[in-house]
């Protein structure tokens, strides 16, 4: 039986298959009292049935392994996938996307198949990935599912005693985790649709929930941060909670705040640069240290000194008569 808004599912023991609509009340129109109930025609016996995620299709197992589509508004049989698997389809499912599909098969395997479509609008079609099953215990499995995110495949094993659930990984196709539980038999079991949680059903009426654990990661909130596993002792460094090392950073801190920003009054003011093309007065002067040639007075030593009187030197002329000092 499956609900998928006011149409309803059924698989009846006799193996048909029949969709009830309910009726839609509205105001302009008088609602009418009886469900309508279309049964879906097919030359197999039907098993199991679903619809797919976005509801225009209704995808059927039949008990010889095969798979038919028919459309949800007409019923009428649209696509068939006969032999997809050696013996009797039991239950599938598909993801929240529908772009997988599982089945629970009567010879205790669980199958998982890739959901195409060829066009848009056309009825999906199966190809096939993977097969698990339990080769040693030959564990028959009663309900099966995918994660939320279609990561992984689950299955319930309908064991006498013992409660487990069997997890793989759908890409890879390698058995990831085994859930043990009490011992009591396993009914049922679904993997919640948004959430990692998988509840499941007991014999006793029990109804068992299974999530995983939160862990903290510490480290996140701070990059310096070391997650141990048990407690170490810790080695305090020799200057670590020094006081000097704090007056060495107050000291420095105010050294670099009382140094001069050459930058704060802004830029130099243009009265203070020179104009450009405005030609430069150069004013030529007359250094004592030059010779005087000269011949109206006698040379001598006396008339060429620096002017700081520290050095006192003679030059000889070049073009006069050296006249000794007398």
């Amino acid at each position: 039986m499956a609900l998928l808004g006011v149409c309803l599912l059924v698989v009846l023991e006799c193996r048909e298959l029949y969709t009830v609509k309910f009726p839609v009340f509205d105001e302009n129109t008088e609602p009418s009292s009886q469900p309508s109930r279309l049964r879906l025609e097919a030359k197999d016996p039907i098993s199991s049935a679903c619809f797919t995620p976005d509801g225009k299709w209704i995808v059927a197992g039949t008990t010889k392994g095969g798979l038919l589509v028919f459309d949800t508004n007409t019923g009428n049989q649209v696509a068939e996938w006969s032999q997809i698997a050696s013996s009797a389809i039991r239950q599938l499912s598909f993801d929240v996307h529908g772009r997988n599909l599982v089945l629970n098969l009567n010879d205790r395997s669980v199958r998982t198949f890739t959901v195409s479509e060829s066009t848009p609008g056309s009825p999906p079609a199966f190809v096939a990935k993977h097969k698990f099953q339990d080769m040693i215990g030959r564990t028959p499995w009663c309900g099966v599912s995918f994660s939320s995110d279609a990561e992984y495949v689950m299955g319930g094993a309908a064991q006498n005693t013992a409660h487990n659930v069997y997890i793989w990984d759908r890409d890879a196709g390698v058995l990831v985790k085994i859930l043990e539980g009490p011992k009591e038999p396993l009914i049922n079991a679904q993997w919640h649709p948004s959430r990692p949680q998988i509840a499941s059903i007991a014999s006793s009426g029990d109804v068992y929930l299974w999530s995983t654990l939160a862990t903290e990661i510490w480290s996140a909130y701070a990059p310096g941060f070391e997650e141990l596993e048990r407690n170490v002792e810790y080695e305090e460094r020799e200057d670590e909670f020094d006081l000097d090392h704090l007056e060495d950073m107050d000291r420095q801190q105010q050294d670099e705040a009382s140094n001069v920003n050459v930058f704060a009054n802004g830029p130099v003011p243009e009265t203070s640069l020179p104009k450009p093309l405005e030609p430069v007065n150069v004013r030529l002067t007359h250094s004592t240290l030059a010779p005087i040639l000269s011949t109206a007075k006698p040379i001598t030593k006396d008339m060429f000194v620096d002017d700081d009187n520290q050095v006192g030197f003679f030059i000889p002329p070049l073009l006069e008569e050296y006249v000794d000092e007398k």
